[in-house]
């Protein structure tokens, strides 16, 4: 064979070879996540977001609805991968009724024409669209008048920008694990991230595409660097398949990505005209738990901890979760809430800060008597 046809089989191959496995690591390690409830929360631009509900499974000591919101580049199953590591579902044997947010372009939510539309899509939609419209919908169909927010990186910091520029009195409290706020601290880390800014004019970005063909490198590997999102002591090979698979969506939205990149590269957290402050916290009145990993390369916990300085709420905790806390293990930003050591240690705390501030549930309602 010439040593051009040569080049080019090889050249094919190795261009083959990770979409094959990618295709297969998909099929193999494909988890189907079956909620209680499926409901759709309709924005006022036309979206339809997806909610997924767990009704309360026992009388336990929890009480009230509980909306959990996904991080960067996930979807649902950031929050509820499967009975064994899910969040929602742990809330929901407490006693609350849990609801699963996918933002617009995750998972099953599209827009008004049936198509992900990641091209149109920024944070500030996230903001002033979709979570309003889930807190509607929650609210609407619970009838109750307020909920616990709890949301894994971005999902933090949506609601961080949205009480940072409206007042809504329906949160009746905040949990944020691992959701950064300071981005000065997060660009001394991550500004080498920027030089993969071009690749956002290619559309939407493959990431999870990506890491699945590299899957059998990730599960062999033991690097730090690789495992940016994670701290691999924390999971089986099986348990980061299985996240990259189910968790990391196949393609992400590169409007999103360029505006993480500007904050970045400007050290703020604002919106992509630069008129709103995400970060002024100025209408977080409610009680506040910011939760940081101690390992966490994603959202060190000096860009997580400055929430709690800067809320007025009257009560705020930070928790920080490692050896430096006296825990017996350290976290990295997605095994805080996607491992067995989180079910363990990470839930229980959410689940009683849910708990201690939960709406008091209403007294039985006694017969009247007969009127004689």
């Amino acid at each position: 064979m010439p040593v051009p046809a040569v080049l080019l089989v090889v050249a094919a191959l190795i261009v083959l070879a990770p979409v094959a496995i990618a295709l297969w690591v998909t099929r193999r390690y494909r988890i189907e996540t079956l909620p209680d409830e499926r409901h759709v929360a309709v924005t006022g631009d036309g979206w339809h977001l997806a909610m997924h509900r767990y009704r309360p499974r026992a009388e336990g000591p929890g009480a009230g609805a509980v909306i959990l919101c996904h991080g960067l580049l996930a979807n649902r199953a950031n929050l509820d991968l499967d009975d064994r590591r899910s969040l929602a579902r742990h809330l929901s044997r407490e006693g609350f009724d849990a609801w699963v947010l996918e933002l617009r372009g995750a998972g099953l939510s599209r827009d008004a024409k049936g198509g992900r539309g990641l091209t149109r899509i920024t944070f500030d939609d996230y903001v002033a669209q979709d979570l309003p419209a889930a807190i509607d919908t929650v609210c609407r169909e619970t009838g109750v008048d307020e909920v616990q927010w709890v949301g894994h990186s971005m999902g933090g910091m949506v609601l961080y920008a949205y009480l940072s520029t409206r007042e809504d009195p329906r949160v009746r409290s905040a949990t944020t694990i691992a959701s950064p706020l300071d981005f000065q601290v997060v660009a001394r880390r991550m500004r080498s991230l920027l030089r993969l800014r071009p690749l956002l004019r290619l559309g939407p970005v493959s990431l999870g595409w990506i890491l699945r063909g590299m899957l059998p490198f990730l599960r062999m590997s033991e690097s730090e660097k690789v495992h940016i999102g994670v701290l691999r002591e924390n999971l089986t090979g099986r348990d980061l398949s299985e996240i990259l698979v189910n968790v990391i969506e196949g393609f992400g939205a590169p409007g999103v990505l360029a505006q993480f990149g500007d904050w970045l590269e400007q050290g703020t957290f604002a919106s992509r005209d630069g008129k709103l402050a995400y970060d002024a916290l100025t209408h977080l009145r409610c009680p506040l738990l910011a939760i940081a990993a101690e390992k966490d390369l994603l959202a060190p916990p000096a860009s997580v901890s400055p929430a709690v300085d800067r809320a007025p709420a009257a009560e705020k905790v930070y928790r920080l979760f490692g050896r430096a806390s006296g825990d017996d293990r350290d976290f990295g930003h997605g095994d805080i809430v996607l491992s067995d050591a989180a079910r363990e240690r990470v839930y229980p705390v959410v689940a009683d800060w849910l708990v201690r501030h939960a709406p008091k549930p209403l007294p039985p309602r006694t017969q009247a008597p007969p009127v004689r």
